[in-house]
């Protein structure tokens, strides 16, 4: 069942039970959105997010009806943030995407545009921020707009991998960056803020009672670089949280 919350913010909330609702709603509301949205352009831009919900959510597209399978010729996938490893590597988001979603789906290969990870990080910046200009369409002063990004959050408050009190999250010019993830000192490749508010539709996907405090201080609270997902306020674009109930016990 799904439950509407009502916020003091431009953002529509979704709560539902249990994560594996949440999916069946968001893969529903997927096909619809996308079949409406191809009706009026050719293409559709679409970032990818990783994470155990999205895994699940991915997994619930590729069990889509024949005519839903149908769009993703015109769907072009690209990722908000990747690790610096390897395509096949346990941790690599593009992997986990691939293997639950787009393999099953027989994306067109020119349909998807990984990060690679596995080449040097700071000239992969500059490489996927060429591809992304060179695939997505742009706004009147230049910034590529994603039709839709899948976002998630962690229990810090970071989304993609912009993390709390990054320097990343001062870039104002750059489409991506190098990213280090302040625990592990991984190195990561990121979509920035300028992009990702961009966009014309943003998704948060947020499950586990683990995400409710920091949820509840990103709902009430002022936009903050201690909490990055705070951040994210779409410029022309709507942004939509989906929720489950025990990620929305707090607000």
């Amino acid at each position: 069942m799904e439950n509407t919350v009502n916020s003091n913010r431009e953002e529509h909330i979704k709560v539902f039970r249990d994560p594996q609702a949440l999916v069946e709603a968001f893969a529903a509301d997927f096909y619809s959105h996308v079949h409406g949205e191809l009706r009026n352009q050719e293409t559709l831009s679409l970032a990818l997010s990783g994470g155990t919900t999205p895994k699940l959510l991915y997994q619930e597209l590729a069990n889509g009806s024949l005519e839903d399978r149908g769009i993703w010729r015109y769907v072009h996938c690209f990722w908000g943030d990747e690790r610096c490893v390897p395509p096949v590597h346990e941790e690599s988001n593009f992997r986990m995407a691939y293997e639950a979603l787009l393999q099953k789906l027989e994306v067109p290969v020119l349909n998807i545009h990984r990060m690679y990870g596995e080449l040097t990080p700071e000239a992969e910046v500059r490489r996927y921020e060429r591809e992304i200009r060179s695939h997505v369409k742009k706004h009147r002063d230049e910034v590529p707009v994603f039709d839709w990004i899948f976002l998630g959050m962690g229990t810090d408050g970071h989304t993609a991998s912009l993390f709390p009190e990054a320097q990343t999250l001062r870039e104002s010019e750059k489409l991506c960056a190098l990213a280090i993830h302040p625990d592990s000192g991984q190195q990561r490749i990121t979509f920035t803020l300028p992009l990702i508010n961009r966009a014309r539709r943003i998704s948060f996907i947020v499950t586990g009672d683990s995400k409710a405090e920091t949820l509840r201080k990103i709902m009430k609270g002022e936009p903050s670089a201690v909490l990055p997902s705070s951040l994210v306020k779409p410029i022309d674009g709507t942004i939509d949280w989906w929720l489950d109930e025990a990620a929305a016990t707090s607000i």
